[in-house]
């Protein structure tokens, strides 16, 4: 039933109680004192004395006693069956709940899921992104450091320019030089020559050591050469005219923009005729750890 139904129900009632006894205050007021105070049993008299929707509602509770005193295992197994049915309705509904909450539970834990996942893309994003910026900070390094290496070695004559046919006619004469030079787009700081000359080939592997540098401390700009006399006294024999001789090396120079020294090893061996040419695997470069200056 609606709210407006037990309303209306409710002043029913109420008007019925009212009306019952307007009705029962005037039946007693036109009574004897004696006939008032005199029991009376009969069922005219009670109906008088009641009203006629007391005594209806009284005779009806009598036959509803009655008919339920008659039938009572009958109400007995109703209500038994009634109870039972309401316990399943309230079993069903719980089960549903259950099912519901179940559900809500992989739901949640689906999302709670989806939720770790987009942390876990979120967070290798960032550290791929942390990574790509260092990548691109050190493409730029290394694109815009110095890079000192070995420009070229040659016989020459003193005073003169490199002409092949007069050191053809003065192989004794001829002087070996080398020079070096900065590749890169940034100067090179602190540059160091160190340089060993070999009359042949040694055996592999071979660790060259060297003695004072030739060029100490010495700054070079990018695109700038440095030539520089090697002293081939002690080898008497290396000449323009001599063949299979080489020259070991070792270049070191700091880097002012990635803040680093480098160190480049280099083998150049003489074909003859002036031709020289990188000899072994001795030509390699390798940062040596960062300097702070």
């Amino acid at each position: 039933m609606t709210r407006l139904a037990w309303l209306l129900l409710a002043w029913g009632i109420i008007i019925l109680t009212v009306v019952d006894g307007a009705y029962l205050s005037v039946v007693f007021s036109h009574l004897p004192h004696q006939e008032r105070q005199q029991p009376n049993e009969s069922k005219q008299d009670k109906e008088r004395l009641n009203g006629p929707v007391v005594s209806f509602l009284i005779e009806s509770l009598d036959a509803s006693e009655r008919f339920i005193e008659k039938h009572e295992k009958f109400f007995i197994v109703l209500f038994t069956g009634a109870i039972a049915y309401f316990t399943f309705i309230l079993w069903s509904a719980t089960d549903a709940m259950q099912v519901i909450s179940n559900r809500q539970l992989g739901e949640m834990k689906t999302s709670l899921n989806i939720a770790r996942d987009s942390a876990n893309a979120a967070r290798e994003a960032v550290d791929l992104g942390r990574e790509e910026l260092a990548a691109t900070k050190d493409t730029s390094r290394l694109e815009l450091r110095p890079y000192v290496g070995v420009d070229k070695l040659f016989f020459t004559l003193e005073g003169t320019d490199i002409n092949q046919s007069l050191l053809s006619f003065y192989p004794t004469a001829s002087i070996l030089k080398l020079g070096i030079k900065n590749f890169g787009k940034t100067p090179a700081y602190s540059v160091n020559v160190f340089t060993l000359i070999l009359a042949a080939t040694p055996d592999e592997p071979f660790r060259p050591t060297f003695d004072d540098p030739i060029i100490e401390r010495h700054n070079i700009y990018p695109d700038q050469s440095h030539v520089v006399e090697l002293d081939v006294s002690r080898f008497p024999t290396v000449r323009y005219n001599l063949v299979g001789f080489v020259v070991y090396g070792r270049i070191t120079y700091y880097d002012p923009l990635g803040k680093m020294d480098w160190t480049f090893d280099f083998c150049w061996r003489h074909d003859g005729k002036n031709q020289f040419t990188p000899y072994g695997a001795h030509n390699v470069e390798r940062g040596i750890g960062h300097h702070q200056r």
